[in-house]
C-alpha cells in the first residue's frame, strides 16, 4: 500500500510539473500574440487611412454639434415686424428690452392721450402672436402726454425661423 502511494505521488508530481511547464509554454505563445496584434493595430493606427477617419469623425461630430444648435437657435429679430404691424400710429416706443429665455418683451412707450393707450392695448390683445399684454407705470407727463410701459408675453412660435418668415 504504501508503494502504491508512493507511486501515485511521483506520478500527480510529474504531473503537475509537466502541466507547469504546458501552461507556461501556453502563456508566452499567448504574450507574444498579443504583442504582435498590439504592434498591428498600432500600425494600422498610424496608417494614414486611420488617421483620415479620425479627421472625419471629429468633422462629423462637429456637424451634428453646429446641427442641434442651429436647431434649437432662437430667432428674436422677429419679434421686430410684429411689434411694427401692431403699434397704433399714435404710438412711440422709447425703449425695448427682451428677456429670450422667459420670453418676455418690455417696451417704454409714449402717447398723446388715455384713449390711444386704450387702443393699442386693445390691438395688443387682439393680436393672435401676443399671449398677454399688460401696461405699467403710467404716468402724466408735464407736457400732457402718457408714458408707459407694456409687458408682453409673446407665442414662443414667432421665435423659430421658418421658410416664410425668413
Amino acid at each position: 500500500m504504501a508503494n502504491t502511494l508512493f507511486y501515485f505521488s511521483l506520478i500527480l508530481l510529474l504531473s503537475v510539473a509537466v502541466s507547469y511547464f504546458v501552461l507556461n509554454n501556453f502563456q508566452q505563445k499567448a504574450e507574444n500574440d498579443i504583442g504582435l496584434l498590439e504592434a498591428q493595430l498600432a500600425a494600422a493606427e498610424a496608417s494614414p487611412e486611420a488617421v483620415l477617419e479620425k479627421e472625419v469623425l471629429n468633422y462629423q461630430k462637429k456637424i451634428n454639434d453646429f446641427s442641434s444648435l442651429l436647431s434649437s437657435h432662437r430667432y428674436s429679430s422677429q419679434i421686430f415686424p410684429l411689434i411694427e404691424s401692431v403699434t397704433h400710429p399714435k404710438v412711440v416706443f422709447s425703449d425695448f428690452s427682451l428677456e429670450l429665455a422667459k420670453g418676455i418683451v418690455t417696451l417704454s412707450g409714449i402717447t398723446d392721450s388715455f384713449q390711444t393707450l386704450d387702443q393699442q392695448l386693445t390691438i395688443l390683445k387682439g393680436e393672435k402672436l401676443i399671449k398677454t399684454a399688460e401696461v405699467s407705470d403710467i404716468v402724466l407727463e408735464e407736457d400732457g402726454r402718457i408714458s408707459f410701459n407694456l409687458n408682453l408675453v409673446p407665442n414662443q412660435q414667432i421665435f423659430i425661423q421658418t421658410e416664410n418668415n425668413e
